[in-house]
């Protein structure tokens, strides 16, 4: 099983305390997320360290509404990685 979803950096999130933040906009060039696995259907995508270089694969949990349920506000990731979710990492896509 491969990780195959598009990456994205992390310095284009704004970070507190493990949460990562940024406006759909912001990650313009690059698929906001896609198919995180060759053999799954699972949506997600891989968050590059810049630093360390290291690549983490985050998958979508859910999306917040419009009391109409036809507008997205924003979408949850979290990662796959159970250490990092144990410590409240994770990321939000403002749909802007």
């Amino acid at each position: 099983m491969a990780t195959i979803g598009p990456v994205h950096s992390a310095s284009r999130f704004s970070w507190s305390k493990g949460v990562g933040v940024a406006e759909a906009s912001d990650l313009r060039g690059t698929p906001l997320f896609g198919r995180l696995y060759d053999d799954a259907c699972d949506l997600g995508f891989r968050l590059l360290n810049p630093r360390t270089h290291k690549v983490e694969a985050f998958y979508l949990s859910h999306e917040d509404k419009d009391a109409s349920g036809e507008d997205t506000y924003g979408i949850h990731f979290y990662p796959v990685d159970i250490t990092l979710r144990n410590q409240g990492v994770r990321v939000l896509i403002i749909n802007d």
